[in-house]
């Protein structure tokens, strides 16, 4: 029988163990394709809103590009994870799939926000990075079961506007932007970090409930109860069954129980027999 996981303790050793045990990966795994439904809806929201913001200012023909990058990203992951929940897929392969779709929607949000940041004006590349804020504090949720694939997408949403902004300029506004975009990154993986861990103890403590239920039932469908009226005889002691056969006491409670004999004597019959 699997040994039932134990809680986790205080260092991240704990959480790479917990996160070995299949139940517990399994169940994360799940949670990652019940968030992406609302993660893809998000991501052609706010494309519609960038496109909104800049459509003024940046080439229509590149917006369009850029729009359709994200619509061919969004639908690609929709395909994958309509496919994945209807293919029972394993936990590994969930997340390979998540990370993968993830980097592919973060290369093509970053790409687009480093030209925008290196063309754009500097009140509307502050919009733009709202826009990207929004994204990284959703994946705090729909993300919260896997921690490489939301530092993926943190990491690729975030850096290439730092880049385009400390490439555009270096006075003053540029280099304050650019830190706190690296701050705001740093300050969100703590956070993702200390979320992830409190849902895999969370995930885990359902898994020890379930089967520590599975070993209660297991226990008590191995218990066996004796009850009612026993008819027994006044003379010898056997016990009569239902179909009308007689047993010997222990014969009877043997096969009725889990209770085993030992025999021995009592003290009035040690007496009886020594005299």
């Amino acid at each position: 029988m699997e040994p039932v996981p134990t809680p986790i303790g205080g260092d991240l050793d704990d959480v790479r163990r917990a996160l070995r045990n299949p139940a517990v990966a399994q169940a994360l795994a799940q949670r990652l394709l019940s968030g992406s439904a609302a993660a893809e809806l998000a991501h052609l929201v706010l494309a519609a809103l960038i496109a909104g913001i800049l459509f003024h200012v940046v080439p229509v023909s590149y917006l369009a590009a850029w729009g359709a990058a994200v619509v061919a990203a969004v639908a690609g992951r929709t395909w994958w994870r309509l496919r994945a929940l209807r293919g029972d897929y394993s936990a590994p392969r969930i997340q390979r799939g998540i990370r993968d779709w993830v980097a592919l929607s973060g290369t093509v949000w970053g790409l687009g926000a480093w030209w925008v940041s290196a063309h754009a004006p500097f009140a509307l590349i502050a919009l733009v990075l709202v826009v990207l804020a929004g994204m990284v504090a959703g994946a705090l949720v729909t993300l919260m079961p896997d921690r490489s694939a939301f530092l993926i997408l943190t990491g690729l949403l975030l850096v290439p506007p730092a880049i385009g902004i400390l490439a555009t300029s270096t006075d003053h506004d540029h280099v304050s932007a650019a830190i706190l975009i690296v701050v705001f990154g740093g300050f969100e993986a703590i956070v993702h970090q200390r979320a992830h861990r409190t849902l895999v103890e969370h995930v885990l403590t359902k898994v020890r409930a379930v089967r520590q239920h599975q070993e209660l039932q297991e226990s008590l469908g191995r218990v066996k109860l004796l009850s009612g009226l026993l008819p027994i005889c006044a003379g010898c002691k056997k016990i009569r069954d239902a179909e009308g056969v007689w047993y010997e006491v222990e014969v009877y409670v043997r096969e009725r129980s889990e209770a085993e004999f030992s025999h021995g004597l009592c003290p009035d019959c040690v007496e009886r027999y020594s005299s």
